[in-house]
């Protein structure tokens, strides 16, 4: 940013987002910006279900966490 503002160009902004959001409405707003898409990483997820009903899921949510 200091070279950028030396050799009088324009600020550099970078807008860092997450994949959920709505690219072309900040596209437009930053005046048709250029966007570059990089690609995610996905890792396995194991989903396990309790065997028994929980009267205070809360809890046993804390608890679970604790466990792992």
């Amino acid at each position: 940013q200091k070279e950028r503002d030396e050799q009088k160009n324009n600020s550099l902004k970078v807008i860092v987002m997450s994949a959920t959001m709505d690219v072309d409405a900040f596209r437009k707003y930053y005046n048709n910006c250029p966007v570059i898409y990089l690609e995610g990483r996905t890792y396995p997820v194991t989903i396990y279900h309790s065997k028994i009903k929980h009267e205070d899921y809360q809890y046993a949510a804390v608890c679970t966490i604790f466990q792992l």
